[in-house]
């Protein structure tokens, strides 16, 4: 349904941010962890969490459709989430501007920011591409200061199909 991309039906913030972090990582859906390891005082690992990994989305699919949401924050609604390195999102108000939300991610992480009234009244007017986009780059920002950018590695390049061309003269 298009209410739910636009996150404008019952779904949590947790919710979006989930599925938003299959395009993130190329189209596989991760069962979210809380504790990745446990070790004990002399460093020796007592666990170490083994992510549930499960591809959900065609490659070709995940790669137009984070091109699209990379186009969100270089020309679209999400301008002002624009981080200076390789990143996708995606904008979403709802009718009377009750809820404005940005998700968006790198190849490193996948982050949403909500924002509205616990008492579901309208906001003053505010657009996802606004308030939430600039939350999200500042806290990104923040995040990802140590990280080196990166391209998403699972981007198809497609080039225009060749084309015959056929000339004929006629003689007579």
């Amino acid at each position: 349904s298009l209410a739910l991309a636009l996150g404008t039906s019952g779904v949590t913030l947790y919710e979006m941010v989930r599925a938003y972090s299959g395009f993130a990582n190329g189209g596989n859906r991760i069962t979210p962890i809380a504790i990745l390891r446990v070790e004990d005082s002399k460093g020796n690992i007592l666990y170490n969490a083994i992510p549930e990994i499960t591809p959900v989305i065609e490659r070709d699919v995940i790669s137009t459709l984070v091109k699209m949401m990379k186009r969100v924050i270089t020309n679209g609604t999400g301008k002002r989430a624009n981080i200076g390195r390789p990143a996708a999102g995606k904008t979403g108000t709802t009718d009377d501007y009750r809820d404005a939300w940005f998700i968006g991610f790198t190849p490193d992480l996948c982050t949403g920011i909500w924002m509205g009234n616990d008492d579901y009244t309208p906001t003053n007017k505010v657009p996802g591409g606004l308030l939430p986009a600039m939350a999200w780059k500042e806290f990104m920002s923040n995040a990802l200061k140590d990280i080196p950018p990166r391209e998403f590695d699972f981007l198809i390049e497609y080039s225009a199909p060749a084309t015959e061309t056929s000339t004929q003269t006629n003689t007579q």
